[in-house]
């Protein structure tokens, strides 16, 4: 069956988001990662990180693409990903890591706030 060059266009444009996609979500889970030490859980967390980002690529895909999966749609996913995590990952990820510097300093001010009320509340 022959595509209409207006839905091929389209899935190469989806193709090429979805890889943007998978890079985001690696980059997330690259920040949160480094947590762990233990081999056997980064291994399991590595499994349940690329089900999860295909399950949402494939709900992405049949959601916008109709869910046409053409060896050129995998082409075009990894070439995007791989421009993605050589150019712009190391921008967001220095982005990502000031949030979340900035998040746990908030938080840890904050748990040490409630912490000073509840210890002068009930040891007084």
């Amino acid at each position: 069956m022959l595509l209409d060059i207006n839905i091929q266009f389209k899935i190469v444009i989806f193709a090429i988001l979805s890889g943007i996609i998978i890079g985001f979500l690696f980059d997330i889970y690259r920040e949160f990662r480094g947590v762990c030490k233990n081999k056997i859980l980064i291994t399991i967390e590595d499994i349940l990180f690329w089900i999860w980002c295909s399950l949402i690529v494939f709900v992405f895909l049949l959601k916008y693409n109709y869910a046409l999966i053409g060896v050129y749609v995998y082409v075009f996913m990894g070439i995007t990903l791989v421009i993605y995590l050589k150019t712009l990952s190391k921008y967001f990820r220095r982005i990502q890591h000031k949030i979340l510097a900035i998040l746990l300093k908030n938080l840890r001010i904050i748990f040490k706030n409630i912490r000073y009320a509840f210890k002068n509340t009930f040891t007084n």
